[in-house]
């Protein structure tokens, strides 16, 4: 090679690629944490029993050997979530770890370990918990989100208030500001639908009703709807 030539530069692999688009979580990457989760472009370090405590899930796939080439980071197994989102498991995750371990004591780690009033916990944050807690088999969290569910939208005549319904102001949902009882119902029905949690939908679909009463045809494909799902075979 001539000396009036640029060096080449050594092209870069995909390996190299992928792990300088990799994330470190701010608040849950501790220095002590035994595994990573690799989910989508974020990592988590964290500790094999904390997750094996609340997760059969995760107890089970501990306990299997680690193949001989896994690859690691800062000597830690990586174990990569397909299918899940990291905001997904940042919720998750606030849930899980008390203040004494993150810098971020969040307001759903409070309501999961307090169960105090002012820590209602967000729509999205229900969703995401449900959901993980549904694939990973964290029953403890899946039952606590169900219940607020279904406290907030009975299944019977017997459990329903007039006075809490519609459910917006039940105050059991934290709410953005400005959030109006129709997009309120539409984020509730696509969580119950998404979850199975379908005990919750005729409720919820007659919030939806009640606020489309000024708009009659809407009203009639909602109903048409309502009963197609409370007399499915």
């Amino acid at each position: 090679m001539s000396m009036s030539e640029p060096p080449s530069k050594r092209q870069r692999t995909d390996d190299e690629d992928r792990r300088s688009m990799v994330i470190r979580s701010k608040d849950f990457w501790f220095d002590d944490g035994n595994v990573v989760l690799h989910v989508q472009s974020m990592q988590f370090r964290l500790s094999k029993s904390v997750l094996a405590m609340h997760s059969p899930v995760f107890r089970d796939m501990f306990s299997l050997p680690l193949p001989l080439e896994e690859p690691l980071v800062e000597r830690c197994p990586v174990v990569v979530l397909f299918g899940d989102t990291s905001e997904d498991w940042e919720y998750l995750l606030r849930a899980i770890f008390p203040k004494e371990l993150t810098q971020n004591y969040s307001t759903l780690c409070r309501w999961f370990h307090d169960g105090g009033a002012d820590s209602a916990p967000s729509v999205p944050e229900l969703r995401a918990v449900l959901r993980l807690s549904k694939k990973y088999d964290i029953a403890g969290f899946r039952k606590r989100c169900v219940k607020v569910l279904k406290d907030v939208f009975p299944s019977s005549f017997a459990q329903y208030d007039d006075d809490r319904c519609p459910c917006l102001g039940s105050g059991a949902i934290s709410l953005p500001a400005h959030t109006d009882e129709t997009e309120f119902n539409v984020q509730i029905i696509n969580l119950a639908r998404e979850v199975g949690l379908y005990s919750i939908l005729p409720l919820a679909f007659y919030g939806l009703i009640h606020a489309q009463a000024g708009e009659p045809d809407v009203c009639d494909i909602l109903v048409s709807f309502l009963l197609s799902i409370l007399y499915r075979t």
